[in-house]
């Protein structure tokens, strides 16, 4: 898989706007969700096209966080937790060949399951449950909080 490479610096805003962390964290996996079906473009960031990285570089600008544009600089950024801490809204890294290449959401947690929505440069923006995939599963490399680091 081709990694998300273009680069921006991180800017924190407040993500106002939200009652409470959970609804910050649901509205994020709403609109991930919506970009399920959009073709993959390498450095896209709109409905045109998306890289994985520029899925979650929209998503999260659309809700006043701004992050870097690339996955292993995204990668930098929040709380580093475990999978089965992993809350909606959080983002889970992946790597090959030792160097982080792509980023998906949590989108949906179901009992031990954690579903992602993420840009794939075979099938575009997909909704996949994660354990249910041995290439993903395999490759991931960490996960972060980025949610309760920005409130």
């Amino acid at each position: 898989m081709i990694g998300c490479t273009s680069s921006r610096t991180l800017v924190h805003h407040s993500p106002g706007g939200f009652r409470n962390e959970l609804s910050l964290r649901a509205s994020i996996a709403r609109e991930a969700n919506t970009f399920v079906g959009t073709k993959y473009r390498y450095g896209g960031k709109d409905r045109k096209g998306l890289d994985c990285s520029g899925l979650v570089f929209t998503v999260y600008q659309d809700h006043a966080l701004a992050l870097p544009r690339s996955s292993s600089e995204q990668m930098k950024i929040g709380k580093r937790i475990t999978a089965n801490s992993a809350q909606v809204g959080d983002l889970i890294f992946f790597q090959q060949n030792g160097r982080i290449n792509h980023v998906a959401i949590v989108t949906d947690i179901r009992g031990n399951d954690l579903w992602v929505t993420h840009s794939t440069t075979s099938r575009g923006v997909i909704r996949e449950k994660l354990y249910d995939s041995a290439y993903w599963s395999s490759r991931i490399e960490g996960v972060r909080d980025i949610i309760s680091t920005n409130r």
